[in-house]
């Protein structure tokens, strides 16, 4: 009976230990990641992760503490069941979160980040940069992916937006008036690609006694911000007929005229949109079908790739 009590009694501890144990469980392990940090900008340099994919609570307060091994060059923090990272330095940072169940440590989640510098490209226009209705298709997207790792390309794109007021009273699109514009600059890019013009035809008889000195303002505004480079890109044709009324023969005898004149008194890059895309066999299949005016997915790859090789040359 002894015994037999004895051994009941450590069954009895042994259950207790178990059932005292933490009981949330490790869903899955945090992949190693890569990031580009842009200096002093935790807005575009930070790097969130969802625990709650990592992490099954079972039903328990879960607590988080988070850390990482190049202390100077990173910083981390949680909130709620979201992880922070900002790299501060090039290089590999590990990242260690321990978490804790019901006041315990359950386990921890380890994953290392590659950090780099960045180069910051800022596309600003009107709906042909933004995308229109169709903004995760837009040339800046595409251009992303050609240019890949160490570089942020960031869309400052506002449809119906112009360089000028186009003397009309109840125009309120005028870029330099628009959140885009101060959102452009706070991202601080080292090259600005300005594609800004087209919507400047409609009224172009308004807007041609302004355009060049407005055009030239906004091009000195990011130069004086601490840009590096703005490359400046034609107004692109558009198909006769199309769905806007947007006039062809204004955008190719006047505007883009205009917007060389200014790039080569600036000694600007230009980026020829229009000559690059006449150029082309068949101008259709890179505009929306109905549309006439805002690119397709072939056409928008293929200003990106216009302005991946551009940037080549910077």
């Amino acid at each position: 009976m002894k015994k037999l009590f004895a051994f009941a009694t450590a069954s009895l501890m042994l259950f207790a230990l178990v059932g005292c144990g933490s009981r949330a469980a490790k869903l899955a392990d945090i992949p190693d990641v890569r990031k580009c940090y842009i200096e002093g900008s935790a807005e575009y340099s930070t790097l969130t992760v969802d625990l709650t994919e990592y992490v099954d609570a079972k039903g328990e307060e879960v607590t988080y503490l988070p850390s990482c091994t190049a202390v100077s060059g990173c910083e981390v923090s949680v909130e709620g069941d979201v992880l922070s990272v900002t790299p501060s330095v090039a290089g590999e940072i590990g990242v260690t979160v321990e978490v804790q169940a019901g006041g315990r440590k359950a386990f921890d989640l380890s994953f290392t980040v590659y950090s780099y510098p960045c180069t910051r490209i800022a596309c600003v226009g009107d709906s042909l940069t933004y995308g229109h209705s169709w903004h995760n298709e837009s040339y800046p997207v595409y251009l992303q992916e050609l240019l890949g790792d160490g570089v942020e390309v960031e869309n400052f794109g506002y449809n119906g937006s112009a360089v000028t007021n186009r003397s009309e009273p109840s125009f309120r699109l005028k870029y330099d008036g628009l959140k885009e514009y101060t959102d452009s600059l706070n991202f601080e890019p080292d090259i600005v690609l300005l594609m800004l013009g087209s919507n400047d035809g409609f009224n172009w008889t308004g807007s041609a006694s302004a355009f060049d000195a407005e055009y030239r303002k906004l091009i000195t505004s990011y130069l004086e911000s601490g840009v590096d480079t703005v490359i400046l890109m034609t107004a692109p044709p558009t198909l006769e007929g199309n769905a806007f009324n947007l006039p062809n023969d204004i955008i190719r005898d006047n505007v883009c005229p205009a917007q060389r004149a200014v790039a080569d008194d600036m000694e600007l890059p230009l980026l020829d949109m229009r000559n690059l895309l006449e150029a082309q066999e068949d101008l259709t299949p890179l505009y929306r079908p109905g549309d006439g005016v805002h690119f397709s997915i072939q056409g928008a790859k293929l200003v990106a790739q216009f302005a991946a090789d551009a940037l080549k040359g910077v």
